[in-house]
Order: structure tokens, then C-alpha cells, then sequence
């Protein structure tokens, strides 16, 4: 499980903007809490996309599997039986 992986850093930086704006644009946050803010959210989201990338695994894993066959019928149609059998 690789938690440390671009999306995880994209991730981060998505949740983290907001923080980051403030921190240097507005200047209304320190650029520490910012910084500290980025890096303690890389593991959830690291997390989250091993997560999402293992149930994508498991389920790649059995697209190529062959399905059984339903077997035939053996019933008569309604039209075919005769009145009185």
C-alpha cells in the first residue's frame, strides 16, 4: 500500500487551498499552520486512494472470468400440450 503518491499530493493541495490562500495571499493564517495543515492531510488522502485503488484491483481481477452458461429449459410451451394429457 503506497501511500505517498502524486494524487495523495494533489489531494492535499486541493483540501489544504483554502489554508494556503490565506496563508500567503491574505497573509491571515501563518504559513506554518498552512505547511502543517498540507502535510498531516497527505495520509488520509494517500489512504483514501489505496483504498479506492484496491477495490478497483478486486474487481479487474474478475471482469475476465467466464460466466457459466444457463442450461436449457425443459419445460413444454403451453401450445404444444394436447387438452386431454
Amino acid at each position: 500500500m503506497r501511500v505517498l503518491r502524486p494524487g495523495a499530493l494533489l489531494g492535499s493541495f486541493v483540501i489544504c487551498s483554502p489554508t494556503t490562500y490565506q496563508a500567503f495571499v491574505a497573509g491571515t493564517v501563518s504559513v506554518d499552520a498552512a505547511i502543517l495543515r498540507f502535510l498531516i492531510f497527505i495520509v488520509p488522502c494517500g489512504v483514501a486512494i489505496s483504498l479506492f485503488d484496491g477495490l478497483l484491483d478486486a474487481y479487474t481481477s474478475g471482469v475476465g472470468r467466464t460466466a457459466k452458461k444457463p442450461e436449457p429449459l425443459d419445460r413444454r410451451r403451453a401450445d404444444d400440450v394436447s387438452p386431454g394429457s
